[in-house]
């Protein structure tokens, strides 16, 4: 074999009466994910119960936005998280945090950038070169990946030349409960939707990949609701209730992810 060739392996060839092979094996890396405490607390107290009231608002109604709220900051944290922990100096207890898809894409997955002020993209072309081929090249992850989106980024993908008429012909697919914008790229798909939580941490000109079958959510303690007793301890006159969830996010074989950001 000449130096410096390129040399590809492939299927191993037995000997006629051979029945075994050289031994095949594999380690699996190992790698820390941290869980966060996510925590809710809704209260009211005797009073304010049998007080007659304007707007019939309840316990329930506050309950009900209380835990939409949660939700959308365990979203935030499963995008844009931080691992690591620190110590709460006045309950001198540590606190940790889960790593976001985000971090978790910095480290070991596909990080693309393209600058919109010195080079926008305006074909096409420039759009599959730039962004569609390297999320889709040096990995062997699905043909058909999600991209959630930033409003400045939709934009950008909507009022490219050629892709107008795709988006305009395209159905939407529904999946997951969500609506996506399906593009193709020849064997690639890409299904696209507009995240609005991206554009409130700063991200309109991002997107982050994601292929589903390699994500998962690992949780320790599911959601859910527990009714503190503290009337009966004499610490609060009225009814509250805390909803709870320990959890975090894992990408597996993070190159088949990618995040896209404006330079």
């Amino acid at each position: 074999i000449p130096a410096n060739a390129v040399v590809y392996r492939l299927a191993s060839a037995a000997a006629e009466g051979e029945v075994t092979t050289d031994v095949w094996s594999t380690i699996p890396e190992k790698e820390e994910m941290f869980m966060q405490i996510f925590k809710t607390q809704i209260s009211e107290s005797t009073i304010q119960k049998l007080s007659d009231k304007e707007a019939d608002f309840t316990l329930t109604d506050q309950e009900e936005l209380a835990l939409r709220d949660l939700r959308k900051r365990i979203e935030l944290a499963f995008i844009y998280g931080v691992k690591g922990y620190f110590k709460d100096a006045i309950k001198k207890k540590y606190v940790y945090t889960c790593a976001g898809a985000i971090q978790q894409i910095l480290e070991r997955g596909t990080v693309i950038s393209y600058n919109s002020a010195s080079a926008p993209i305006t074909t096409e072309k420039q759009l599959i070169t730039n962004i569609i081929k390297p999320i889709f090249d040096g990995n062997s992850g699905s043909a058909s990946r999600y991209i959630f989106a930033g409003t400045d980024f939709v934009t950008m993908i909507a009022t490219i030349e050629g892709l107008q008429k795709q988006m305009d012909a395209t159905q939407v697919v529904r999946k997951f409960g969500i609506d996506w914008k399906t593009l193709q790229f020849m064997s690639w798909q890409l299904n696209l939707v507009q995240h609005p939580l991206l554009n409130e941490i700063g991200l309109s000109h991002s997107a982050i990949v994601l292929d589903l079958p390699y994500v998962r959510k690992k949780n320790f303690i599911r959601l859910s609701k527990d009714a503190l007793m503290l009337k009966e301890s004499g610490i609060f006159d009225g009814e509250s209730i805390v909803w709870t969830e320990i959890s975090s996010i894992a990408l597996k074989y993070a190159k088949t992810h990618a995040f896209i950001y404006d330079s």
